[in-house]
């Protein structure tokens, strides 16, 4: 995993701002991987749209300038694959 303590932290906390306390965070994708590059991909539960602006912002305010892909569970629709990956591949967060 490429986050330092710090990030991790920080982009838990992040979350559980913005949506609930409850709400669990999976680090998944190329940041899983040691190789330099990639993106950060999470899986958050909810769904409202400013939620999801607050929350991407804050993120760029802690993390700094680099790519920042978010996928939401809005838990009133079906799982998809990609939540799925999310949970099989990524790291738990918190």
């Amino acid at each position: 995993m490429r986050l330092i303590e710090r990030e991790i932290i920080s982009i838990v906390y992040a979350v559980k701002l913005h949506f609930s306390s409850t709400a669990k965070v999976w680090l998944f994708g190329s940041r899983c991987d040691n190789k330099r590059g990639g993106d950060i991909d999470r899986q958050d539960i909810d769904n409202p749209l400013h939620k999801r602006i607050l929350l991407k912002i804050a993120l760029q305010d802690l993390l700094g300038e680099q790519k920042i892909d978010l996928v939401y569970h809005d838990l009133s629709l079906p799982i998809q694959p990609i939540h799925e990956i999310a949970k099989t591949e990524g790291i738990l967060l918190g």
